[in-house]
């Protein structure tokens, strides 16, 4: 059963005493109570760095694939697994590791993901065969799915409720800043050094960022004060947030919640969860199919329209710029409105763009601006989804929560290229393709509405809008 946390109001803040009366800090009224400080600025920086490696070292073999399939002598036709096999590793990891950041906390598994995916990007040059090239993408996906969903819960429970919703939106806008970044360094070094030179960036960032998370990445404050309530290491974090209000003789506190018993993954379908989690997942599916599905197809769909290829190119990249903008866009008007809502009326616009790509064939300008704001209504969406996530369960099960419908996103990504090719292999025409396209959108809207009608636990939703 939930735990009802007494409201503290910021005029009642002014000393440990107000705070801690005899049963202990409230975490919650202490973090909501205090400026928005370095420290918290700091991890959310460091969040947002590991989002934006996530994506990048994710994106990097689009790129590279060319290089690749002339090194191994492979038909590029023949790329569809290399492609897909990362995305399932990443998959695989993030149901992982969301389940052990739960039981373990939540800095260890960033930390070791980050090591993994940094070590098999590196070593992806060295492979020589396609088993080898394989192999070495999937255990690099392991890694990238135990860093998403927990940068997404820290962002989340080091952020004041006031502010919750636009810090993890901007967070989050490492996603689409990711994947721009590797279609940029792809076409500044491939030319010059090669395709394996844009591994060996990608995968010597995220080693010689392991010893900066070991000393300034903090584990979860809710996770320590669930499991280990008196520990000097919560005091000592609580600390450098408000070093005026907790003081070395105070080691108890209290959160607005008890600890969950059983599995954190069976928790996601009991006590009347079952409907948010399943309607989460369908939109992270959504998501991840539409975005895949226009990043990997919108260059050939723009050059079938009559577009040169190398302009279709600079105007497909024009989609993750979009992205970046909607992403701190409707962030920001998430911290005044149900972001569930936003994220509804996001896809509704999202519809109504890529529908409107079809009619503007032939006219290049409103194809660049239908394309921007595509990007911006699609990943802007997605992006706020990522905090709808993270405030959809409480901390006990927050990383396998996030880190299970990152998973089923996963398979969206996967499904987004299928998606694509089976379109072109009809034969229709381009415009009728992105009407097409159009429907996931919509399914999107739907279940952003169907979502905002249900109830939501005791942290979420209802304490991320502005008082």
């Amino acid at each position: 059963m939930e735990m009802t946390d007494v409201k503290f109001s910021t005029t009642n803040l002014g000393s440990s005493s107000a705070l801690m009366p005899k049963d202990g800090i409230s975490i919650s009224a202490l973090i909501d109570g205090e400026p928005f400080g370095r420290f918290q600025k700091r991890v959310i920086a460091l969040c947002f760095l590991l989002m934006t490696l996530d994506t990048f070292d994710l994106s990097l073999i689009a790129f590279a694939a060319p290089g690749i399939a002339g090194a191994l002598h492979v038909p590029i036709a023949k790329f569809g697994p290399v492609f897909a096999i990362g995305l399932v590793g990443n998959l695989v990891g993030a149901m992982g590791f969301g389940s052990a950041a739960d039981r373990f906390g939540r800095r260890y598994p960033v930390i070791v993901g980050v090591a993994v995916f940094g070590l098999f990007t590196l070593l992806l040059p060295v492979a020589h065969t396609m088993a080898a090239l394989l192999a070495i993408r999937f255990l690099g996906g392991l890694g990238l799915g135990g860093v998403l969903p927990n940068c997404i819960a820290t962002s989340s429970e080091f952020s004041p409720a006031r502010i919750r919703p636009g810090v993890v939106t901007a967070a989050a806008c490492g996603l689409p800043l990711g994947s721009m970044l590797a279609g940029w360094i792809g076409f500044l070094m491939i030319p010059s050094f090669g395709w394996k030179s844009i591994f060996y960036v990608g995968g010597f960032i995220p080693l010689v960022l392991l010893p900066f998370l070991l000393f300034y990445l903090p584990e979860s404050i809710s996770f320590l004060a669930l499991k280990r309530n008196n520990s000097p290491e919560l005091a000592r974090i609580l600390g450098k947030i408000a070093p005026k209000k907790v003081s070395a003789e105070i080691n108890r506190f209290t959160i607005a919640e008890a600890p969950a018993s059983g599995s954190p993954v069976k928790a996601l379908f009991t006590d009347g969860r079952m409907p948010s989690t399943v309607l989460i997942w369908i939109l992270f599916l959504v998501g991840e199919l539409l975005t895949f599905l226009l990043l990997n197809w919108l260059p050939a769909l723009l050059q079938q329209s009559g577009i040169p290829l190398k302009r279709a190119i600079i105007i497909a990249s024009v989609f993750s710029l979009g992205g970046i903008a909607g992403g701190f866009v409707l962030g920001i008007g998430s911290k005044r409105r149900d972001p569930r809502l936003l994220m509804g009326l996001g896809f509704v616009a999202a519809a109504i763009w890529i529908a409107a790509l079809g009619l503007s064939i032939g006219h290049v300008a409103f194809v660049v601006l239908a394309v921007f704001l595509t990007g911006f209504f699609v990943t802007g969406s997605k992006v706020v989804m990522w905090a709808v996530s993270a405030a959809a369960y409480r901390t006990a099960m927050r990383s396998t929560g996030v880190g299970w419908a990152s998973a089923f996103g996963r398979v969206g990504s996967i499904l987004g290229p299928l998606t694509g090719g089976f379109l072109l292999g009809t034969g229709a025409t381009v415009s009728v393709l992105f009407y097409f396209t159009a429907l996931p959108a919509v399914v999107g809207a739907v279940g952003s509405f169907l979502l905002a009608r249900k109830p939501q636990e005791s942290l979420v939703i209802a304490s991320m809008k502005t008082d």
